[in-house]
């Protein structure tokens, strides 16, 4: 379920579509960092990451200008 601010005429309820966005890229960077250190043979404890993303508004739509990852790996 994917839902909007009150602002765009939603309810809040959920998460906005873009966040989805910023949530699977996050995701698929971490199964693929995570990958490949299993192929390096490195050993991990954890590894963390932020996605965030800025973007602006072009005819009503909302354009994505840059997506920001801070990633923290333990091991």
């Amino acid at each position: 379920m994917t839902d909007g601010p009150h602002w765009r005429y939603g309810t809040d309820d959920g998460p906005a579509p873009g966040e989805l966005l910023l949530a699977a890229v996050g995701a698929c960077f971490v199964n693929h960092l995570v990958r490949y250190m299993q192929f390096k043979r490195a050993l991990l404890d954890g590894v963390e990451a932020r996605v965030t993303g800025a973007f602006r508004f072009e005819a009503e739509l909302e354009v994505y200008d840059n997506i920001s990852f801070d990633v923290t790996v333990s091991a």
